[in-house]
C-alpha cells in the first residue's frame, strides 16, 4: 500500500493546534527549529487572537505539517508521495527534502506579510460546504459584478468549494448558497488564488533559497 502525506492550506487552522501536536522528539525539534528562525516561540502563534493574522496562520500550518510528518516518518510511516494545498506546499517541499525548514519559514513569513500589503481591503475568501462545483458556479455567475466580483477559487473536494472576491459579492454569494442548504468553513481576509486589483506601488520581492535536487 502506498502512503501519501497531504498538507492543508488556510482554513484548517484552529486555536491550540500547536499545543495539541504529538508528544514526540521530532515535534519538539521542529518547534525549536522554527522558533529559532523566527526568534520567537512559534507556539505563541496558535492562540485565537494570533490566528486572526494570516502570518500566524501560515506559519502555524507549516510548523504543524512538518512536525507531524517528521514524527510519523521517525516511527516508520514513510510517504510514497507528498503534496500540499497553497501554503501546505511548503511543508510538502520540506518533507520531500527539496527545501530546508529554515528557508520555508522565511518564505512563508514573507509570503504572508506580502499578502497583507498587496491585497486591498474589502476582499476575502470563504469555503462553501454542501454544494458541488456546478451549483457554486451558477451562483457566482448570478451574483458577481464588475464592481463586486466573486470567483470560484479552489475545488477542495466535490462538496467543498472555495470562493474569493469582494466582501459584498461574497456575502450575496453565501446568502444564496445557504438558501440551497450550504454551510461555510473558515474564511480569510485575503482573496488567495484569485486575481484582484492591487496597488502597483508595492515592488515584487524575490528571495533566493537553496533547492535540493538528487
Amino acid at each position: 500500500m502506498s502512503i501519501a502525506f497531504l498538507f492543508p492550506g488556510q482554513g484548517s487552522q484552529f486555536p491550540g493546534m500547536l499545543h495539541q501536536l504529538l508528544d514526540h522528539p521530532e515535534v519538539e525539534r521542529t518547534l525549536d527549529e522554527v522558533s529559532s528562525v523566527l526568534r520567537s516561540d512559534v507556539c505563541g502563534f496558535d492562540s485565537e487572537e494570533a490566528l486572526e493574522s494570516t502570518v500566524s496562520v501560515q506559519l502555524a500550518l507549516l510548523t504543524s505539517g512538518v512536525a507531524t510528518a517528521r514524527a510519523l516518518i521517525e516511527q516508520g510511516t514513510l510517504p510514497f508521495v507528498v503534496c500540499g494545498l497553497s501554503v501546505g506546499a511548503f511543508a510538502a517541499a520540506v518533507v520531500a527534502d527539496v527545501l530546508s525548514l529554515e528557508d520555508a519559514v522565511k518564505l512563508v513569513k514573507l509570503r504572508a506579510e506580502r499578502m497583507i500589503k498587496l491585497y486591498p481591503t474589502g476582499y476575502g475568501l470563504s469555503a462553501i460546504i454542501g454544494l458541488n462545483e456546478s451549483q457554486v458556479l451558477s451562483i457566482v455567475q448570478a451574483v458577481a459584478t464588475d464592481h463586486e466580483p466573486v470567483f470560484l477559487a479552489n475545488i477542495n473536494a466535490p462538496l467543498q468549494i472555495v470562493i474569493a472576491g469582494s466582501d459584498a459579492g461574497m456575502e450575496r454569494m453565501l446568502e444564496q448558497a445557504r438558501r440551497q442548504g450550504a454551510g461555510r468553513l473558515n474564511g480569510s481576509m485575503f482573496p488567495f488564488h484569485r486575481t484582484v486589483p492591487c496597488s502597483s506601488r508595492w515592488p515584487t520581492c524575490c528571495n533566493i533559497v537553496s533547492l535540493r535536487y538528487d
